[in-house]
Formats: structure tokens, sequence, C-alpha cells
């Protein structure tokens, strides 16, 4: 079965409402146009609140037009399958994640060169555990006639601790240590690290914590963990709270400077984030198209992880930076999830409304999306995402130090 087969899907739409169509009414038209859809309103939620009470099914008061029972039935399918798929899913494998694109993403590649040893510095790992997206429809210049349609999607995601992050940072780190040390180079721990008189340049011992940041698939939160005795560090790339860019110090500052000199390496600084979702909004300018948003299930390591490396000749000031990462994200086919509760919030009748007073109104839609983590089988899969990631930097640690000899 290929990728996007074992792939659950979750998308949702709304169309724009074309407002206007009752502003040639009369006053007293309009009023009762407007008590109609406020009756409307209160049969509607005054059923829904009997069946929530009662469990009574109150059929066409509460679902005039069948949509909200297909839907739900719907949903209870993916909801089905994709809990199915979990539960048949095959081991997950310890060997390391591939990862064949690491590449330089800024800096000089003879960082890697400039001291004999390679140090360690930490090793943050973060994990998204809540995302947020919105698909916009009919929102340009041009439709004057209303204000277009909003969807939004909100993911919040169940199974992922600090915890668990901070055993996964440990292995990482250990990891690491252990492939540069099995390529042939002379490697400080991060033990060794956290126990040199300039340590505290690299502003570590941090505790995990849940941040927030802006990516290309929307507004996500992330929980950042570091190794267990060492912390979450903030030099390097920490992991940004607003996007890549937000870097809680500069990689290319002096702070680490005397660190570098005092071990006589090259510092290591790994940020490894993990993803549990793709989500994508719409952006069409037609108030024809619908506003869609889209979630898919999906293990990878952010294309937003990085590993920087800095390095000083004389301690005073940083001689050298190079930063190690992918373009696109990493993904792994392994099931590790499934679909939870859904809630969806509409403005229908708000729409109705402001057409029957002659207001333009925005079409919105909120769809709220619980997702299932299995812990031990995204943490294995963590497992297997770090030493992928570590593999991929040994390769270019090996490949700078063959050139320069």
């Amino acid at each position: 079965m290929t990728k996007t087969m074992k792939r659950v899907l979750l998308s949702a739409a709304v169309l724009p409402l074309v407002a206007g169509g009752l502003a040639g009414c009369s006053a007293s038209g309009i009023t009762q146009a407007a008590q109609m859809v406020d009756k409307a309103r209160k049969v509607q939620k005054t059923a829904e609140r009997v069946e929530q009470v009662t469990g009574q099914d109150m059929g066409l008061l509460s679902d005039p037009l069948g949509t909200k029972a297909r839907a739900e039935a719907a949903q209870a399918a993916v909801v089905a399958d994709s809990q199915a798929a979990l539960v048949n899913a095959a081991p997950i494998s310890s060997a390391p994640m591939p990862v064949t694109e690491m590449r330089k993403t800024s800096g000089k590649t003879k960082t890697l060169t400039m001291r004999p040893k390679l140090a360690v510095a930490g090793y943050n790992v973060a994990a998204f555990t809540e995302g947020k997206v919105s698909g916009t429809a009919g929102t340009g210049i041009l439709n004057r006639t209303n204000y277009g349609a909003r969807s939004t999607m909100e993911l919040t995601a169940t199974g992922i601790d600090a915890a668990m992050l901070t055993r996964v940072a440990d292995a990482a780190s250990a990891d690491l240590v252990a492939q540069l040390s099995a390529a042939g180079f002379d490697v400080v721990s991060p033990a060794d690290v956290s126990r040199a008189e300039h340590f505290s340049t690299l502003k570590a011992g941090g505790a995990p914590s849940t941040k927030k940041m802006t990516t290309e698939g929307g507004k996500k939160s992330a929980i950042v963990a570091g190794p267990s005795g060492f912390g979450v560090r903030t030099v390097g790339v920490g992991i940004p709270e607003q996007g890549f860019g937000a870097m809680a110090s500069n990689p290319y500052s002096n702070a680490p400077a005397k660190l570098s000199n005092e071990l006589d390496a090259v510092l290591v600084m790994p940020a490894l984030l993990l993803d549990f979702a793709d989500m994508k909004g719409s952006r069409n300018l037609s108030r024809l198209s619908p506003a869609t948003t889209e979630a898919d299930l999906s293990f990878s390591i952010s294309p937003m992880t990085t590993i920087t490396t800095t390095v000083s000749k004389n301690g005073r000031f940083t001689d050298s930076t190079a930063m190690f990462g992918v373009k696109k994200a990493v993904y792994s086919d392994a099931a590790f999830a499934s679909w939870g509760a859904e809630t969806e919030n509409k403005n229908t009748l708000e729409q109705g409304l402001g057409a029957a007073l002659g207001m333009k109104t925005m079409a919105k839609k909120v769809t709220t999306k619980g997702v299932n983590i299995d812990p031990e089988r995204y943490e294995a899969l963590a497992m297997s995402a770090a030493k992928g990631w570590n593999r991929a930097f040994v390769e270019q640690v090996s490949a700078a130090r063959a050139t320069s000899s």
C-alpha cells in the first residue's frame, strides 16, 4: 500500500453566502425574516439540548436537511478506519529513519574542521502537539457583494509529554556521540560539556516547556525538552518560538566562543523538531470556490529541524558557524495515531440574519479535532528519527574532514 493510500485525510469546507438578497424588502419584511431566523435558531438549540439530555433523536427538528447525521456517520467511519489501521499496523522499526537530503543551509562547511574535537552540546527535542490552519475564499477586492468565507481547523494531540521527549533527548544525544565516535572522531559528550568552566555560555539547563510557532502549515505549539542533567539549550537554534527566524539567542554571537576554546572543539548543537500532521488551507479569491482546510496524519521530521555548529580559534570571537538541515519534511509511513472526537461550529444562522438585514457576513466554520497518539509507537518513531538525523550529520562531518585532509 502506498504512503498516500495509508494516510487518513480529514477536510472541511465552507462556501461564501452572497448577502443582499433581501436588501430591497420592506422594514416589516426584514423584521419578520429576522424573527424567523431567531425562532429557527431557538428550535434547533432546543432540539439539540433535548437530544443531549434524553439521548432521544429529534430528527428533523435538530437536523432539518439531514446533513448533520450524514457528517457524523462519515466522521465515525474515518475514526474507525484510523483506529483499525493503528491496531493492525506492523511494529515500528528500530532502524534509523532514512534522511538522504541533509545539507548545509548557512555558514561554512570548514567550520567542522577547525578544531580537532566535536562537542555535543545538548540535544533539544521538540514535538508539535497542537495545530491551527485556516482556508479562505471570496475575499478578493472584486467580491463586493460578500465578505467571503473562512474555514478553520484546529488539531489537538494527546499522548506526547515532556517525560517522553526527555527520554528521546537522552537517547538521541548518546546515539550522536556513539555514531561520531564510531566514525573515528574525538567527541566530548554532553555530560563533559556540562562540567566545563564556560558551560553557562550555552544558556542551557532549561526545563521542558511549550513553544508557539508559525510554520508553513499554520500556527502550531510544541513541547520542547532536553537531555536529563543538561536541559533545554537556548543558544544555537534553540527551537524558535515564532518561526525559524525568531531564535532565543543568535547562533552567530560570540557567547559560546570561550567554551569552544576551552574544550578545543567544534560545538555541535542539534534541535530536532517532530510533527504529527500536515495541515493546509486554501486561498481562493473567487466567491464561487469553497474555503477548505485539510489535515493528514503523518509522522515527520520538520524542515525547521537544525544542527548548528560553531567554533572559535582563540576564545574571544566566533570564527565560523555552519547550520545543517533539510529543505522538505522527512516522512515515515508508519501508523502512530488515530483520529479522535470532532466538533464543528458554523455561523449559518448569523449569515441568514445578515442577509435578511442586507448586511455582509463572512461565512465561518471551525472544526476542532482530537488526535490520539499511541505513546509507545510515537516514542519508537522519535528514536528512529533521531538516529537517522544523527547519521546524516555524521556523513556531513566525514565528508567535510575528508575534503580538508
